[in-house]
């Protein structure tokens, strides 16, 4: 509906409401102030209908603006389901990557720790200890491997396995100078 349209509407329904106002009055006026006239007058409620059809025919375009307007209201309503739709996924994506993958890694990490110095003295435990946490690092590496598989292309990972080796190479280090300090501390023989 063009611009023009909806106000030759506006003004119609405008013209029957100050009809249907004016009617009233001025007829009682002109009774009042005018002599009777031996011809029976028309109706007041002949007027009445008469603005009750402008009225009526100014607020029928205005009430099919208003139908296309809810119309296009429940189309947008329909997009934004189907974006939080889509947001469902990874939200439960990032829930399972806090609940089971990270908060269970850093725990083990921390009785890890403990263990470690309960058992500075006893080199073997220690290596046990460190090849536990490597075995849960490489476990939360592929539980998040599994869960970045169901989320959709567009939202996964496009980092390459080539950009961890350096990170992977330098905790390998720290490693092997761990297992050193520790033989250091018990006076045996350093690593080779």
């Amino acid at each position: 509906m063009s611009f023009i349209e909806i106000w030759l509407a506006f003004w119609t329904a405008l013209t029957g409401i100050a009809t249907l106002f004016l009617t009233g009055p001025v007829a009682m006026l002109s009774q009042f102030f005018c002599k009777p006239n031996p011809a029976p007058p028309d109706p007041i409620s002949v007027e009445i209908l008469n603005a009750l059809g402008f009225i009526r025919g100014g607020l029928s375009p205005i009430n099919g603006l208003l139908e296309r307007i809810r119309e296009n209201l429940k189309s947008i309503y329909d997009i934004l389901d189907v974006v939080r739709g889509d947001l469902g996924p990874i939200h439960g994506f990032l829930k399972m990557i806090h609940d089971g993958c990270i908060c269970g890694f850093l725990e083990r990490i921390c009785d890890g720790v403990e263990a470690i110095k309960d058992t500075r003295a006893n080199p073997d435990a220690l290596k046990v200890e460190m090849e536990t946490l490597k075995a849960w690092a490489a476990a939360m590496e592929n539980r998040c491997e599994r869960l970045e598989s169901m989320l959709p292309a567009h939202h996964r990972s496009t980092s390459s396995e080539d950009d961890t080796a350096p990170i992977e190479e330098e905790l390998r280090e720290r490693n092997v100078q761990t297992e050193r300090d520790v033989h250091a501390d018990q006076g045996g023989d350093t690593l080779k």
